[in-house]
């Protein structure tokens, strides 16, 4: 909740100005299940009321009389969503913090979107009321009234509805817009009892933040009221948008997204003291020394198919240079070598390589470092240099070996140039697609080799996954070898390379309609209309052989394969029945899939 009742309307936009770019929240209030109930109030550090009001130099008075340290108080900014449907617009002014009393239990978020949206329609016309009676009422005091009631109704909603002490929850989570062109760092402060029990400082850098602090950090069970507060640190003036500032417990399925995937697909490695010994922008390239042993171990991680990159502070130009002169650059895709904090670098190391951040692996020397990713990723995982002798015998980086993991860093340098010639495509992308002549060639797995890839996409494919089921090896040997079973395996490949066997599917022919058992596709070939394609095939090749007017599927949610639910909808399947853990779902024979005809399918 925001303290929105004093806020006085921000500039407008100029006529004709552009229109603001939507900007959604990473979180959606359907991971949460319970958020706090925070009252998030505009203060001042410096706060010394009623004296400060008369000597402060930097007093300004809000309508209500008290002291104005935001620029316009705090605004609703509907270009912005998280929590509720509108970021919190918010100009600090010098000594500006916000501040709200952990004195409330949770709500789920959609009751606290609903308690929002009627604090507004109570505030418009109470507000106005208070203005009119500005002569007889000059601090407005309906409003600070309508203020205590609040507190108190939120303060027993809380309790009432979800009793929860600080530790139930897992996150104070703060997501935020800064558009300046700099970094700021904000402080964070528990308050209890007038003493400060917990102090922490982060970095909301240009663009788009997302701050996990764990409630568990707190150490607080909240049986005496606490305050909390946070403001620009060094008395910064800054305008920030918040989408998230509450503590949250997340849904089962979004906290298995936060923990680190079973297989690690991705190793970021810094470079001085973990690649080589020494700081090459100290010692020069010259002096420093490679070790050995990350060497061996970089061309092992290559052979597996674990592809790899870079995250370090160091100058770009000095340092790939060095690996060059190394013969290491071949290896590492999408380096992220700069002067910004590596949290970052693997973020968008992960968004380049299009792959989960809980399927990447950090290696560094430094505690602090890894400190600060983990802190930041926490479902990245994260090793020391010296754990660099080990690694291999990790479970998670036990992954099989086969045609395509030997060309797996091969397909992502492909993929780096399809997005290159993308961006003149921006536009339109389906026309971007159709001029790369994508195939996809559907096949029975008869090889080893080929089950052998299909059992590996089985275990690492996530994301568009129809049931997550984990196959072994006999099972998939036995649908293969049924009669009643179509299963098909597919190739891709287009103008710019060869994708290699990237899916499978297996659908049982029967009596009754055909019963889609699964569906399996690599992320590497997502959003590039091949599922409708092949949903399209399958529909006319099914229809010769069933009496029935449908493809049925039963989808198996998990908190990682929503993006093959919404290829689903969107080639047309409907849903029959909802169950407590599956959705009954079918494809009509008669409905055409859009966007069917990009990408063309050969079968044998």
């Amino acid at each position: 909740m925001w303290q929105t009742e004093w806020r006085q309307a921000p500039p407008r936009r100029p006529p004709g100005g552009p229109t603001p770019h939507r900007r959604d929240s990473a979180v959606r209030p359907s991971d949460v299940e319970i958020a706090s109930v925070l009252l998030w109030e505009e203060h001042c550090v410096e706060c010394a009321i009623p004296e400060c009001y008369a000597v402060c130099p930097l007093y300004i008075a809000r309508e209500d009389l008290q002291c104005a340290r935001f620029e316009h108080g705090i605004c609703p900014d509907h270009a912005f969503s998280g929590l509720f449907p509108f970021g919190a617009r918010i100009s600090f002014r010098r000594w500006g913090k916000l501040e709200a009393l952990v004195a409330h239990g949770g709500m789920t978020p959609r009751t606290l979107a609903l308690a929002a949206a009627v604090d507004g329609v109570i505030l418009k016309p109470l507000t106005s009321l208070s203005r009119l009676l500005k002569p007889i009422n000059p601090p407005m005091k309906l409003n600070r009234g309508y203020r205590v009631f609040r507190e108190r109704l939120l303060h027993y909603a809380g309790r009432r509805w979800s009793p929860r002490r600080l530790a139930d929850f897992d996150d104070l989570l703060v997501e935020a817009w800064n558009e300046a062109d700099r970094s700021l760092r904000f402080v964070f402060e528990c308050h209890e009892d007038r003493l400060v029990t917990f102090r922490s400082t982060f970095w909301l850098h240009s663009g788009y933040n997302l701050i996990r602090i764990p409630a568990r950090a707190l150490a607080l069970d909240g049986s005496v009221p606490l305050r909390l507060q946070l403001y620009p640190d060094a008395d910064k003036e800054c305008e920030i948008v918040f989408t998230w500032l509450d503590f949250v417990r997340y849904t089962e399925r979004a906290r298995a997204n936060l923990r680190p995937a079973e297989k690690v697909k991705c190793v970021v490695w810094d470079l001085d003291d973990t690649l080589w010994d020494g700081t090459l922008a100290e010692v020069g390239p010259d002096s420093v020394v490679p070790r050995s042993d990350v060497l061996t171990l970089i061309r092992q991680l290559d052979e597996r198919g674990i592809v790899q990159s870079i995250a370090s502070k160091n100058d770009h130009d000095l340092a790939w240079r060095q690996l060059a002169v190394l013969g290491l650059q071949e290896y590492f895709l999408f380096p992220a070598i700069n002067w910004e904090p590596k949290s970052i670098g693997v973020s968008r190391i992960a968004e380049q390589l299009n792959i989960g951040l809980n399927a990447l692996a950090f290696v560094d020397n430094s505690p602090a470092e890894r400190g600060e990713v983990a802190v930041e990723l926490p479902q990245v995982r994260v090793y020391a240099d010296t754990d660099v002798a080990t690694l291999l015998e990790r479970p998670e980086f036990d992954v099989p070996v086969t045609d395509a993991t030997r060309v797996r860093r091969q397909s992502y340098a492909d993929e780096a140039r399809r997005r290159s010639e993308a961006v003149r495509f921006a536009n339109d992308p389906d026309d971007f697609l159709t001029r790369c002549r994508l195939k996809a060639n559907l096949f029975a797995p008869e090889s080893s080799r080929d089950l052998t890839r299909c059992l590996e996409l089985a275990h690492r494919s996530n994301q568009l996954n129809l049931t997550t089921r984990r196959y072994a090896e006999e099972e998939l040997r036995a649908l293969r070898e049924d009669p009643a079973v179509l299963l098909h395996a597919f190739r891709c490949h287009d103008r710019f390379g060869d994708y290699g066997l990237v899916g499978f599917f297996a659908v049982r022919c029967g009596r009754e309609a055909p019963l889609l058992l699964d569906f399996v596709m690599s992320c590497r070939v997502a959003k590039k209309r091949v599922e409708h394609a092949i949903f399209f095939w399958l529909q006319k090749h099914l229809e010769k052989r069933a009496q029935h007017s449908g493809l049925r599927a039963v989808f198996h949610p998990t908190a990682r394969n929503e993006m093959l639910w919404d290829v689903l909808m969107e080639v047309g399947f409907q849903v029959v029945e909802r169950g407590d853990r599956d959705v009954q779902i079918e494809l009509p024979f008669a409905h055409v899939p859009c966007k069917s005809d990009i990408v063309q399918v050969q079968a044998r």
